[in-house]
């Protein structure tokens, strides 16, 4: 299953979701990929180094990224969108309207509400920390409910 995750500058709270996802799912035996874009990107930038920072104090090592622009292409191999607001989400749907069904926010499809993952950029690691944790309490929810299964 391929889980595409979307925030704005694709330099830290998808690739953050990426990471922890694909190293959930590594050590769960869980058949899933996942990839991270954004919907205002400066191309080719590296991971914000504090949200490396924060990975690794969570034991997520050596991770590396290049933040891309969301295209059409990655839609449609996605099986499931997770945006980290709900502009994102209404952003996608209006641009990408055939994947509707299948974009969600991270909250709404954890917890069955929409709650903003807030976006750490410009602030301190402690920010980053909080931003990754609240990341990762959603995508083991997920884990949790089998909502990576097709």
């Amino acid at each position: 299953m391929n889980i595409l995750f979307v925030c704005t500058g694709n330099t830290c709270r998808s690739p953050m979701a990426e990471a922890i996802l694909n190293s959930l799912a590594k050590e769960n035996k869980l058949d899933v990929c996942a990839f991270s874009r954004g919907t205002s990107v400066f191309l080719g930038e590296d991971v914000n180094p504090k949200a490396k920072k924060s990975l690794k104090r969570i034991g997520i090592h050596d991770f590396e990224h290049i933040s891309k622009q969301i295209t059409e292409i990655d839609m449609e191999s996605a099986d499931l969108v997770l945006t980290m607001t709900a502009s994102h989400k209404m952003m996608l749907k209006s641009i990408f309207p055939k994947y509707s069904s299948k974009i969600y926010t991270l909250s709404e499809k954890a917890y069955g509400k929409d709650k903003p993952i807030s976006d750490p950029y410009g602030h301190d690691e402690n920010v980053y920390d909080l931003c990754a944790q609240e990341i990762g309490d959603a995508i083991r929810k997920l884990i949790e409910k089998h909502e990576f299964s097709i």
